[in-house]
């Protein structure tokens, strides 16, 4: 008798993102980046093709053969002779790849694995020695491979040859055709297994062409790998004035896709360049902002409209079909406790201190691991920025800076500043929640400062909030306290501590959230509010509806069309309002950063739809509403291996695909 089943599923599933209709590509941020080494895929360094089958698996051409990744797990197929895989296509579920002098394709054997079938035998004896195939096309029922010194056609079982006159370039698929440049004649379309010139153009007799591809009007754009990109227009060539083009002739175009209207770039000194059909740069990505190495090889849009990337040091998927994005390391940003936008500058608040960055600066066109700058004299933890009296301040955990600019003013000396409140009676005055209880800063002539320690009161206050002339305090560990202070708030005059008492479940924490300038608890147990009139806490019945069976939320944030942004301490999510007072719960968009967010000190800055920060463990995400997404879609998942149990043997039987 079988007791337990065991079966392994591979499921095609980098990121849970979808596009509802085309790709879309951020301007905002860095993507999401997967970086697969060598070491992770077992061969060689350099991956110079790339392709995907449609039951989604991934195929690289690889020094060492050709790599198969299936989402979980890497194989690799060697080619007859050991040779370099330079090309591969995807027809179906059948991989067709060229090595040096050696072409064929992967299919199924007996046993249900794959293996390589060579073609050789069907090329003409006399033309066995065409060196390396750089490029395979599907043109109808025709399988072409083309190499510098002869393109092989492969149909009904049988190749037919063709040789160049010169020396052929590249290969390229467009639109109008099949076209090649022989450096001896001049470009030629491939029709009906003969090559008919189109152009004698010397750019096709000079230059070393990387990409052609089809444009409106019949109009084709040609990319060089040292001279930049050009539009051929009825026999004219012109060069392609945009943006792009003087990157491209800096850091040498080698590798490019069409992508999202527009296209990507791979240069061999500086990454890949990601631009709309003008050539405005949308997104610039190289080693300094994530990838493994700046030489791009290869690089293919997949059927999730992410991109693939071949490098010469391993392989790199950018997950850029996704509307968030991030601020890492890379741009000097770590952990991310606090941001705000004032005077046009984005501030954030860090473990490792206070950076900024004009804020119309932050588009990735123009995007550097230098454009944000630390503060200086604010190195070490940020806490808080809190815009108050149009006054930035900083708390910081060496004391409270006032922000101007790109300078910090430091106000207080005493440590631990962790949130500040303006009394609703006296706006020339602050409270501050600090490590040790509360500071006063009062405001003169000069500015804000002269901080002084509010006696009476000496517990960590990290969050407050003044309601009906009482300030109420959250403790993490001990309860609440509610305060009262004397006229001048130089000292606590009564305090009141809640515990596991007055309507309060016995379990901790309770958390201080407010909505719409109420104060409002939240607990393990729900949510609460004070019922001054009865000094007690009472259910509250409307929010917990709204959030029945979510667990403990930690933090809840409500923003100008009354959507409650909230977070656990394993997720975040938004009860996005409806027309008929009902919320949706949306989580599924934010399934990529649970693990990034920072338990209990979850932080969300909205500056509009497009423009949302949320601190992470690593930076700071840029999430964007806009970006249309279909995240119903079901991915396909793929049964590789079925294993039976039970308490005396084993059977496996393997279904490869």
């Amino acid at each position: 008798m079988i007791n337990f089943l065991k079966i392994h599923l591979v499921f095609l599933i980098v990121f849970c993102c979808y596009n509802l209709a085309s790709a879309q590509v951020k301007q905002t941020g860095k993507p999401f980046m997967i970086n697969h080494s060598r070491i992770d895929y077992e061969a060689s360094t350099q991956n110079w093709s790339i392709a995907q089958t449609a039951n989604g698996f991934m195929y690289f051409g690889n020094n060492d053969g050709i790599l198969e990744f299936d989402g979980t797990s890497w194989k690799l197929y060697p080619l007859n002779n050991q040779s370099v895989v330079r090309s591969l296509l995807a027809v179906g579920d059948t991989i067709y790849a060229g090595g040096f002098e050696e072409i064929g394709y992967l299919t199924y054997n007996k046993n249900g694995g794959k293996h390589w079938v060579s073609l050789n035998h069907l090329i003409p004896k006399e033309n066995r020695n065409f060196d390396e195939v750089w490029r395979i096309f599907k043109d109808g029922n025709k399988i072409i491979f083309h190499s510098f010194s002869g393109i092989l056609i492969y149909e009904n079982n049988s190749i037919k040859t063709i040789k160049p006159d010169g020396n052929f370039g590249f290969m390229f698929q467009t639109d109008n055709g099949l076209l090649v440049a022989d450096k001896k004649k001049g470009l030629y379309k491939l029709l009906d297994d003969k090559l008919q010139l189109i152009s004698t153009d010397k750019i096709f007799l000079e230059k070393e062409l990387s990409c052609i591809f089809s444009l409106e009007k019949n109009k084709l754009l040609i990319g060089t790998i040292y001279d930049g990109l050009f539009i051929f227009d009825k026999g004219v060539i012109k060069p392609f004035n945009s943006p792009v083009n003087n990157f491209l002739k800096s850091h040498s175009l080698f590798s490019a896709t069409a992508f999202d209207s527009g296209f990507a770039f791979g240069t061999i000194s500086n990454g890949i360049y990601i631009t709309d059909a003008n050539g405005k740069v949308l997104q610039h990505l190289n080693r300094n902002k994530g990838m493994q190495n700046n030489t791009v090889l290869s690089a293919f849009k997949d059927s999730q409209n992410n991109l693939w990337l071949g490098l010469d040091n391993g392989i790199d998927y950018i997950n850029t079909n996704s509307p968030i994005t991030i601020f890492d390391y890379n741009l000097n940003i770590e952990s991310t406790y606090s941001v705000i936008l004032h005077n046009g500058i984005l501030y954030i608040g860090t473990n490792q201190g206070l950076y900024a960055a004009k804020f119309d600066a932050l588009t990735n066109s123009v995007l550097t691991e230098n454009i944000f700058s630390l503060v200086t004299g604010t190195e070490g933890q940020i806490w808080s920025l809190q815009l108050i009296d149009n006054t930035l301040f900083c708390g910081h955990n060496y004391g409270c800076f006032v922000i101007e600019g790109f300078k910090a003013k430091k106000i207080s000396e005493i440590r631990g500043f962790w949130t500040f409140l303006q009394p609703n009676d006296d706006s020339n005055i602050l409270i501050a929640g600090t490590y040790s209880g509360l500071v006063k800063l009062e405001k003169t002539k000069t500015g804000w400062g002269n901080p002084k320690p509010i006696n009476g009161f000496t517990e960590s206050s990290r969050r407050i909030h003044q309601q009906d002339g009482k300030l109420w305090i959250e403790h993490g560990y001990k309860g609440l306290f509610e305060l009262t202070f004397s006229e001048d708030y130089n000292k606590v005059d009564n305090v009141s501590f809640f515990y596991n008492q007055d309507g309060l479940p016995a379990e901790l924490p309770y958390n201080i959230q407010v909505l719409n300038d109420n104060l409002c608890i939240s607990t393990r147990n729900g949510f609460y509010f004070f019922c001054s009139s009865k000094r007690t806490f009472v259910q509250d019945d409307n929010l917990n509806k709204i959030f029945h069976n979510k667990g403990f939320i930690e933090k809840i944030h409500l923003d100008k069309n009354r959507n409650i942004w909230y977070f656990t301490n394993e997720y975040m999510g938004l009860m996005r309002l409806l027309e008929d007072g009902n919320y949706i719960d949306i989580t599924t968009p934010f399934t990529r950063i649970r693990s990034l967010l920072l338990p209990a000190f979850q932080n969300i800055y909205i500056i509009d739809n497009k423009n949302i920060f949320i601190g992470s463990q690593e930076g700071l995400i840029h999430y964007d509403q806009t970006h249309i997404y279909d995240y119903s879609k079901v991915e396909k998942v793929n049964i590789r291996e079925v294993s039976f149990y039970n308490a005396e043997f084993k059977s496996q039987m393997q279904l490869f695909v």
